[in-house]
């Protein structure tokens, strides 16, 4: 077993070396959104994170307050409902046994946390941090990809100028299609269905049949898939947040 002296004073190093690790304004970005004095960064993330991957979270930390900073937005606290599980899920993406890090979910992480702690353009809801834990940078582009082309909207019902099956999926990335290629795999579409990012569209009802009606055959195109409303809201929470546009002055009545 691991001696107790041992780990408080891994824990000890470790608050002190966030001071030393992140800037001083990322030190006080972090003060804000966790609710703890500077002077307690350190026992609040040992508290609350693994210590062996705190660099992730240090990195975290400095990415979201530099893009608070650009997007000239002031910075307020996280509910830990959703800090919590953006400053643990972001330790998946760095792998440092292995020398793996995809800088571009870090960089969604990020976002997340910049746009949770500020009051920009996108609203962060508790579960976007458990989705993109469920994602990979593939999975990330796909939705990225679907959301530029659809000019940031959901796609309709019938997903019609709007839907993607895995071949045209496949040409949009430049994979070989066909058998024994590198295409993407149905099984990849299905799971962002399952996480309600996107949905199958739905046939349209004057191509049925009475007995399609009748039999109660599928009114759904399973190997298509178009963005949801939950998707386009996920995918604008992981970009750099962006102030509000001012609301336009109301017109003045005759007095």
């Amino acid at each position: 077993m691991e001696d107790r002296g041992e780990v408080v004073s891994g824990e000890l190093e470790l608050a002190a070396a966030i001071g030393k690790e992140l800037s001083p304004a990322a030190v006080d970005f972090a003060a804000t959104v966790t609710r703890s004095p500077a002077r307690e960064l350190g026992e609040w993330i040992t508290d609350h994170i693994r210590a062996r991957r705190y660099r992730s979270q240090l990195r975290l930390l400095e990415k979201a307050q530099a893009a608070t900073v650009d997007a000239g937005l002031l910075v307020h606290a996280v509910p830990l409902k959703t800090l919590v599980p953006l400053l643990e899920g972001v330790a998946v993406e760095d792998d440092a046994e292995h020398g793996a890090r995809d800088d571009s979910m870090v960089d969604r992480w990020a976002n997340l946390l910049a746009n949770a702690a500020t009051d920009s353009t996108a609203d962060v809801h508790p579960s976007f941090p458990g989705f993109l834990r469920e994602l990979d940078g593939l999975d990330a582009q796909i939705l990225d990809t679907m959301y530029e082309r659809s000019g940031g909207l959901p796609a309709p019902p019938d997903g019609r100028g709007h839907e993607w099956d895995t071949y045209s999926l496949s040409r949009a990335f430049g994979l070989k299609v066909g058998p024994g290629t590198d295409a993407l795999r149905q099984e990849r579409l299905d799971n962002l269905v399952r996480l309600g990012l996107c949905f199958h569209p739905i046939l349209d009802l004057q191509t049925m049949t009475l007995d399609d009606l009748r039999f109660g055959r599928p009114s759904i195109i399973r190997d298509r898939i178009g963005l949801s409303h939950l998707g386009v809201a996920f995918v604008r929470a992981c970009q750099p947040p962006e102030q509000p546009r001012p609301e336009p002055d109301s017109p003045t009545e005759p007095g």
